[in-house]
């Protein structure tokens, strides 16, 4: 498993820029704040010329659910999408704060043989990566889907 919640992936196809754009707003609703488990489609975002950005829309609260940010470039015989899959932003620096300050209240219980600071820092520092992988390979399988 990896540790990090950050991925990258390459779908190779034959489609040409605006089929695949074509393609994605099938599957990708505009993004809205509210209603959007009443959307048909998976996933919620932007299309751009050279690319997208989008999360998949899910009826249950997942901090660690990935951004997809894609973007497209030709190759010789069709098109290469990249797609990394980032943490929000908000979600990144809050939990670089959370850590650094939960790493030093419990610096103030080192060496007072209580273990439940650590134990907090080890289930939270597990959390992330499955969570955020967990849904990291569902979007995946579903843009694999698409452009095979």
């Amino acid at each position: 498993m990896k540790l990090f919640p950050f991925d990258t992936f390459v779908i190779h196809t034959k489609e040409i820029i605006p089929e695949i754009k074509k393609k994605l707003s099938e599957h990708v609703d505009d993004m809205r704040m509210f209603n959007s488990l009443r959307s048909d489609k998976h996933y919620q975002g932007d299309i751009y010329d050279n690319g997208f950005k989008v999360s998949r829309i899910i009826s249950y609260k997942n901090s660690f659910l990935p951004i997809l940010h894609g973007s497209f470039q030709r190759n010789g015989d069709g098109t290469d999408i990249i797609i990394k899959m980032k943490l929000h932003k908000f979600i990144t620096v809050f939990m670089i704060i959370w850590i650094f300050g939960f790493g030093a209240v419990s610096s103030a219980f080192e060496g007072k043989g209580n273990f439940l600071p650590l134990i907090i820092l080890v289930v939270f520092l597990g959390i992330i990566p499955l969570s955020f992988h967990w849904e990291g390979k569902k979007a995946k399988t579903y843009f694999n889907g698409i452009f095979k």
